[in-house]
């Protein structure tokens, strides 16, 4: 390394490390002066330890996966001459050094997530039981507060950790494999469209590697269902938050369904890889995009809008009795779920009655009901009208008439983007 690039290497490590450093020293130099330097120590174990250990997962996951994949797929080539397998070599090292670079840096970002989580780690280790039980599933409320946000994260982590080692492999096989079968045109350079269908060349080692990846995405995918049943505890789609009729009776048998379809699916991909063809891997990766189209999209929005809504207060009375056995008082029911779920009706309700107003007041003004004649009116202005539109005076009915017209037409746009903007549409809700 010359002196230009380690100037350049100290100051890109000043600039990304120097602000890390000084409030770490800032934390440590308070904790010490207020005589807590034991919990300060005890985060920065915590997030330390998670540093390391995910950035050392992270790179041997998705690192490792790319270095396998160059290995195969030099094993499955061996010396076969490509038409663009010189332009290939020539890259060689600038495409080594992008992967090598992308996975640093995608392990580093991997690992400052997982340091993150340092609170809910400590949390899940020092749990203690809550001595109540969730109504719904039995379990005592500490899961749910300590030990799902765990699992969750650690689920997330593992199916992003996942994806990107699938993705780097399956770019080390394209650059191997179907890179070099694309011809050269006379200039030397490569031709975006081959002139002749590309030869996957795929052998059972490399079959092993994509599918097996792809059986532990199902996996990671299947838990991940599993978790979202017990997530349903805080579902905000009820009329009081927590689980609601069409939660407990669609999505929690359909969540259920995609998690056991999840781990057939992750069978038949698994098993895929054993086998010529490539029919069980797509059966699998099918079986399991329609289970969750159909029986996580499909039926329970159904449900909530043909089940639920049309008597949706008597479906959903024994979830709101949920919520106060559970130890909500009835004042905390009043403003923490049905003052935010009415407020908006009722703010509309209010914009969109000032048009009827307005009509009301201008057509007993007209009548000579309203307002007193010296009073300004646009009814009185449109009464008066009248026997100047005799004498040829049209301008005097047309402005007072299109005030009226446009502000009442304004005015309920406005009150139909409110309703848009404060009750959205629920995510179930079917557009028929």
């Amino acid at each position: 390394m010359n002196t230009r690039n380690l100037i350049v290497l100290i100051l890109l490590v000043l600039f990304w490390g120097g602000p890390a450093v000084l409030a770490f020293y800032t934390d440590w130099l308070w904790f010490q002066d207020l005589g807590f330097a034991g919990v300060f120590r005890t985060r920065f174990l915590a997030q330390a330890s998670l540093f390391v250990l995910g950035g050392l997962a992270s790179v041997g996951a998705i690192l490792g996966s790319a270095f396998l994949a160059r290995r195969l797929a030099e094993q499955a080539v061996g010396s076969i001459e490509m038409p663009a397998s010189a332009q290939m070599r020539a890259m060689e090292r600038p495409f080594s050094l992008a992967v090598v670079g992308g996975g640093l840096f995608l392990a580093l970002n991997m690992a400052g997530a997982a340091a993150g989580r340092w609170e809910h780690v400590l949390r899940w280790r020092h749990a203690t039981p809550f001595g109540a039980a969730d109504p719904q599933f039995g379990l005592d409320i500490g899961f749910f507060v300590f030990t799902l946000p765990v699992y969750r994260f650690v689920q997330g982590w593992l199916l992003t950790v996942t994806v990107l080692a699938l993705a780097a492999a399956v770019a080390v096989y394209a650059f191997r494999i179907v890179f070099p079968q694309m011809p050269v045109s006379l200039e030397g350079e490569t031709a975006l469209m081959p002139s002749a269908p590309l030869n996957l060349i795929i052998s059972r080692p490399m079959r092993r590697h994509l599918f097996g990846l792809g059986a532990v995405l199902l996996l990671l995918m299947a838990w991940g269902h599993w978790l979202a049943v017990y997530d349903l505890v805080y579902s905000p789609r009820g009329a009081a938050f927590g689980a609601s009729y069409a939660d407990i009776f669609a999505r929690l048998p359909a969540l259920r369904l995609q998690a056991v379809v999840a781990l057939v699916g992750a069978g038949l991909v698994g098993a895929a890889a054993f086998r010529q063809g490539y029919r069980l891997a797509v059966a699998g990766a099918g079986l399991w995009i329609g289970a969750g189209i159909l029986a996580v999209g499909v039926y329970p929005a159904l449900v909530d809008r043909f089940v639920v809504q049309p008597q949706e207060l008597e479906r959903e009375r024994p979830y709101i009795d949920a919520a106060i056995l559970a130890g909500a008082s009835r004042r905390h029911v009043i403003m923490r779920h049905l003052v935010p779920a009415t407020a908006p009706q009722a703010l509309i309700a209010v914009v969109l009655l000032l048009p009827h107003a307005v009509w009301h007041e201008s057509t007993l003004s007209f009548l000579g009901f309203g307002l007193p004649p010296h009073k300004p009116s646009l009814g009185t202005l449109l009464e008066e009208a009248r026997s100047s539109l005799l004498l040829g005076g049209w301008w005097t009915l047309a402005f007072p008439a299109a005030v009226l017209v446009i502000a009442t037409v304004a005015v309920a746009v406005a009150g139909s983007a409110l309703r848009s903007m404060l009750t959205p549409p629920r995510p179930s809700e079917l557009r028929l």
